[in-house]
């Protein structure tokens, strides 16, 4: 039987939010326990900003909370601002 792998993704908006989906769609949670950190709780879809400073459109319709579409696919969620990584750790 194989270890149980921990993985720590850093950043919410798309390439952490793909790659979040794609290990866990490959990995069980038997597998591999997935942590997403962003440092903001919400995930903005960026290329309708100019919408928002247009007045067309406020930041509440072009985002959502992170937290749960990420617990629905077994992924765990911390806002959290990165400073470091300690690899050895």
């Amino acid at each position: 039987m194989s270890a149980r792998v921990r993985i720590v993704i850093l950043g919410g908006s798309f390439g952490g939010l793909t790659t979040a989906y794609e290990l866990r769609r490959h990995l069980s949670p038997e597998r591999a326990e997935i942590t997403l950190l962003a440092k903001d709780e919400r995930f903005s879809f960026v290329p309708s900003f100019p919408w928002v400073a247009m007045g067309r459109r406020s930041l509440e319709q072009i985002s959502f909370p992170l937290a749960a579409p990420l617990a629905k696919k077994q992924v765990a969620f911390a806002q959290e601002t990165v400073t470091d990584i300690d690899t050895d750790a």
